[in-house]
């Protein structure tokens, strides 16, 4: 694991030399083109990718003056959005602050985005739990980007992946924010605002389970309720337009048709235009339907990679103990898909 001062001392050196910065980007763009690197991408990546299948690739030596290589093995995950590359934390590392290692949501996103029209409507974006920035970076359209996140080592991540993305200041800006708190009064947006969520959902049985990127409370709700209350709040004090991408995760009951995360939304912006839908969506559960059933999906949880340390003991006893409780206040599924704000 690359330590968050390393993070720091990489992109400040990266903020100042340009030389390093192109050097580094064609150095990883390069790796990530690589046939063994897209062959450790495929398999899963669950272990650090080791260098020596590489062997003559040029640049090695200076990912290892950046403290991204130690010991032949790459110490970060080397992700792409289109032409965009992105460095985040690897699924490998067992720590509470780890960052989100994996694109896929950030491509849900995007997509959607892509769909509704907004890539040209939108003049600014904000994530509001951007992780490394796989959201907000990603945004192939001209709008100015707003990236925040609670975990420092993100912003860090964030603000090196927009400098290797040839983000200057006037592009984007990575905030340390907790989403709890809203979002800092000294902001000054006008024009179209369009804010991505995809804020920590999974259900977390017990405090220091799940990774900080990961754990939403006891149903899952928690943050992205407060990502609701966010964009409220932000709309009310700047009444400029605004339209919102919610990824979610919900519980509820699939015979009545009943999801507890998108009522939540409904009620936040009773009067304005709330869709929902299902997603289409096989990350890290393939087997699993969707809407699949509470007990399934907890236990499944509850040996992932986003536990920060799977098959420790109590974890599997503490998700079945929480599946109980579930059930008992009626919700019997779990359900993960989009909501679409529209207050524009």
């Amino acid at each position: 694991m690359i330590s968050t001062e390393q993070l720091n001392l990489l992109w400040l050196d990266a903020s100042q030399d340009e030389a390093l910065l192109r050097a580094l980007r064609d150095c990883l763009d390069t790796l990530h083109r690589s046939a063994p690197y897209q062959h450790w991408l495929k398999a899963g990546s669950r272990e650090p990718f080791a260098l020596s299948s590489t062997e003559g690739m040029p640049g090695v030596e200076r990912l290892e003056q950046a403290g991204l290589v130690q010991q032949g093995r790459l110490e970060v995950k080397v992700n792409r959005i289109g032409d965009r590359l992105f460095l985040t934390d690897g699924p490998w590392v067992s720590h509470l602050m780890r960052v989100f290692p994996d694109p896929d949501e950030a491509l849900l996103l995007l997509d959607h985005a892509r769909e509704r029209g907004l890539v040209e409507w939108a003049d600014w974006v904000i994530d509001p739990s951007a992780g490394c920035g796989h959201t907000p970076i990603g945004f192939p359209g001209r709008a100015r980007r707003i990236s925040c996140d609670v975990n420092a080592r993100a912003v860090l991540y964030a603000s090196l992946n927009a400098r290797l993305n040839q983000l200057g200041p006037g592009q984007f800006v990575a905030l340390l924010n907790d989403m709890n708190q809203g979002l800092p009064p000294v902001l000054e947006l006008d024009g179209n605002v369009l804010f991505f969520a995809n804020v920590p959902f999974a259900p977390s049985a017990r405090r220091g389970d799940l990774a900080l990127n990961s754990a939403g409370g006891s149903t899952g709700a928690d943050l992205q309720v407060a990502s609701f209350q966010l964009v409220r709040r932000f709309q009310r004090e700047y009444q400029v337009p605004v339209r919102a991408c919610f990824l979610t995760w919900t519980v509820g009951s699939m015979e009545r048709d009943e999801w507890e995360v998108p009522q939540l939304c409904r009620d936040i912006f009773a009067g304005q235009r709330v869709e929902w839908a299902l997603v289409d969506h096989d990350y890290d559960g393939p087997e699993l339907p969707n809407p699949t059933p509470i007990a399934d999906a907890l236990r499944h949880l509850a040996s992932s990679q986003y536990t920060v340390a799977p098959g420790a003991s109590g974890v599997q006893q503490a998700y079945a103990e929480l599946t109980q409780r579930l059930v008992s206040q009626g919700h019997t599924h779990v359900a993960y898909g989009m909501l679409d704000l529209n207050m524009s």
